[in-house]
């Protein structure tokens, strides 16, 4: 029987193989732990009661807090004083409205969590005190968005007996007009007089009493500590 021997040559191909097998077989073993499991979520319902009786209380926004993220999920309660919530795994802490914890370290998984019956705290309570919690005021304000500016059409159809309300035309492009300022002066038209007529006029007052003596001769009331009468031809400058 013949025997075989092999070259160095090929001994390092054969060793070279079976290093990039092992490379190409980690490289996949780690793709496959790095993609993450699908998401899963756990419901948890239960009874929102009064303190000391078994009474519902509807409309109270009760919410769950996560421990570690202190993500906030809100559970409202319904007429019969039930609310659930759709959780991810992890353990919450259920709080009424205020924050005052009704019930700690709730662990949550694959499977739906049932919570009975929940009881409201005492009126004088110490948590509702030491786990009071707040709204905080916003810290960013923006203007409203640029679709609130575009005129729309309202598809709703009036009935025959409607009345119609004329809609008013607008010519966008022009700018409105101002009124004038109160103190604005109106600008006297100097037709049918001389400007120094005009200026006279402005700076005298008006002959208030035609039975006046002097009055049909265009006199004016005398200044005060002036007992001379002023007319057109003697102006007071």
């Amino acid at each position: 029987m013949a025997q075989t021997h092999s070259t160095p040559r090929a001994r390092f191909a054969q060793a070279a193989a079976r290093t990039w097998r092992a490379i190409i077989t980690l490289g996949a073993a780690a793709i496959l732990i790095s993609i993450p499991a699908a998401a899963t979520a756990a419901r948890v319902s239960g009874v929102f009661v009064g303190y000391g009786t078994s009474n519902p209380l509807p409309s109270r926004d009760l919410h769950f807090q996560n421990a570690v993220t202190h993500d906030v999920v809100l559970a409202p309660t319904h007429a019969t004083g039930s609310f659930a919530a759709e959780l991810p795994p992890g353990r919450y802490d259920l709080r009424a409205e205020r924050g005052a914890i009704l019930l700690r370290n709730i662990a949550v998984g694959d499977v739906d969590v049932t919570l009975g019956r929940v009881a409201e705290l005492a009126p004088y309570a110490p948590a509702r005190l030491f786990d009071l919690q707040g709204v905080a005021p916003s810290l960013l304000t923006s203007p409203a968005p640029s679709t609130a500016y575009i005129n729309t059409k309202d598809p709703t159809v009036l009935p025959p007996d409607a009345v119609r309300v004329p809609r008013p035309k607008r010519n966008w492009s022009n700018t409105p007009a101002e009124n004038p300022a109160p103190n604005e002066v109106n600008a006297v038209s100097t037709e049918g007089g001389t400007e120094s007529d005009v200026a006279l006029e402005r700076t005298q007052p008006k002959v208030d009493n035609p039975d006046r003596p002097g009055a049909e001769k265009g006199l004016y009331e005398p200044p005060m500590g002036s007992s001379k009468p002023v007319g057109p031809g003697n102006a007071q400058p």
